[in-house]
């Protein structure tokens, strides 16, 4: 764990053995130094990887309102990535001491501390050391770009980041804008998040912004600014996660701009039809409260649908591969499994699992 000028904080008299001096500021490549996206980022989370998959260098939109899972939907993603030999650096941008220290001591529970990069600041730490967070970040992820490794940089979170510039700018007595906001806040964070992407030789620097909405509200200045800077948004829905459900991710309100492209046929045959299904099962739950009177079809509609949302119930500590979230849910989708209790089995399947059928549909 280091602060933003790269000084360790934890462990503690821990020493650099080499240092390497750059600037927080990079010039950012153009298109000619850049490549399409064709590989698949697996966060082990079956909503996202099936139906709103995101690709290496990407930069995709984590946005919704407090305490509804972003933190823990990251968490389960950079687990994943750890487990497929990434490197991870996670950037707390101006957070509560308390919240540093649970994430902190999560990560050494879990045995990940020693295979990612925390970089944090704290919300009593100056405005200046807060507003460096991210760049610094990003700057460390450049650095293993250029060793040829792929790099995941999560962004936590930029709402936070834009407050503390608009005090920066407010006290520099620069012109204020729409909300108090200085007119460069839309180039600064466009400035910063363009540095990650999929380039020529073969590396990728995938970035997870986060921002967070007030009470649903998706037409805020900053968040429709990041909503137009990235390749798309996941959004966290607080009404979706009263219900209970996990994780609370809202499928018609979120977008994914290029991850399609990364996913096999199979998969993106599997993600097209389940996309279809989804939206006509939610025109169709309106009609559940009328029991005996729904027709056949209906009733199939809705019990086929109930069966896909349970398998897309995740708890934040379970990570799924990619062929076995196809098998799960083709369980759920085939009518020739209905009498079977869909929890039960996939309760079973990932305890047992299946690795011969799981090498057949990666082959």
């Amino acid at each position: 764990m280091i602060d933003p000028l790269g000084e360790i904080i934890f462990p503690e008299n821990k020493k650099i053995e080499k240092i390497e001096n750059r600037s927080i500021e990079s010039e950012i490549g153009g298109i000619d130094k850049r490549a399409k996206i064709n590989k698949q980022l697996l966060t082990g989370v079956t909503m996202v990887d099936m139906l709103l998959p995101i690709g290496n260098g990407q930069k995709e939109l984590i946005i919704g309102d407090r305490k509804t899972g972003k933190t823990s939907f990251l968490i389960t993603t950079v687990k994943n990535q750890i487990k497929l030999n990434k490197i991870v650096i996670f950037a707390m941008i101006g957070k509560k001491k308390t919240d540093i220290k649970k994430l902190y001591n999560y990560f050494i529970s879990e045995k990940l501390i020693n295979k990612m990069i925390l970089v944090v600041s704290g919300s009593d730490d100056s405005e200046n050391l807060i507003h460096l967070t991210p760049y610094t970040a990003m700057t460390m992820a450049e650095y293993f770009k250029d060793k040829g490794v792929d790099t995941l940089v999560v962004l936590d979170d930029l709402s936070i980041h834009a407050k503390n510039y608009r005090e920066i700018a407010i006290n520099s007595e620069k012109f204020p804008g729409r909300e108090s906001y200085p007119g460069d806040i839309f180039y600064l964070h466009a400035h910063l998040l363009e540095r990650a992407g999929n380039f020529k030789n073969n590396v990728s620097i995938t970035c997870l912004p986060v921002a967070e909405t007030i009470e649903g509200d998706l037409s805020g200045y900053i968040t429709t600014n990041l909503m137009g800077i990235t390749d798309g948004h996941i959004y966290f829905d607080g009404a979706i996660f009263t219900k209970g459900r996990r994780p609370a991710i809202n499928l018609p309100l979120s977008v994914t701009r290029v991850g399609r492209q990364t996913q096999s046929n199979i998969y993106q045959q599997a993600n097209h039809e389940i996309t279809a299904f989804l939206s006509e099962y939610e025109s169709l739950q309106n009609l559940a409260h009328f029991g005996a009177e729904l027709s056949p079809n209906v009733k199939k509609v809705i019990t086929k649908g109930e069966r896909i949302i349970r398998i897309f119930d995740q708890k934040y500590s379970e990570i799924i591969s990619n062929p076995m979230q196809l098998i799960l849910l083709t369980l759920a989708y085939s009518e020739s499994f209905f009498d079977v209790d869909i929890s039960k089995l996939k309760e079973k399947l990932l305890k047992t699992g299946n690795i011969k059928l799981e090498k057949q549909i990666e082959n």
